[in-house]
């Protein structure tokens, strides 16, 4: 159990300070309208995403499989999909990571100086 947690958090650590769709949300809200006006949408979220997490852990995954326009993130699999064959080569690969590290680094740096 202690070795399975350890995995789960170094695989979601990351996930905290990576510029997706949740961060820039909350990000871009925050900063609109101040911490406080954000906090209902920041409850939903992180419910939704609890909720989910829980069914798929409790192996209610055969959901998405039976009703595909379930799935919430349907579109970045799509774009992912279609990104595969742009940056296929080694190069172009490379290129891809080190731009996603960068704007990883940076979304950090950022969220430690904020």
């Amino acid at each position: 159990m202690t070795q399975l947690t350890i995995a789960l958090i170094l695989f979601l650590a990351p996930l905290a300070y990576s510029p997706g769709p949740g961060n820039m949300f909350f990000a871009a809200n925050g900063a609109r309208f101040g911490f406080r006006a954000t906090v209902p949408a920041n409850l939903g979220y992180h419910a939704a995403t609890l909720v989910v997490t829980i069914g798929i852990g409790l192996g209610f995954d055969w959901i998405s499989r039976e009703a595909p326009m379930f799935l919430a993130f349907s579109l970045y699999a799509a774009l992912g999909e279609g990104m595969t064959a742009r940056w296929r080569s080694p190069d172009t690969a490379r290129f891809l990571n080190l731009s996603f590290a960068a704007i990883l680094a940076g979304v950090a740096i950022w969220m430690l100086l904020a």
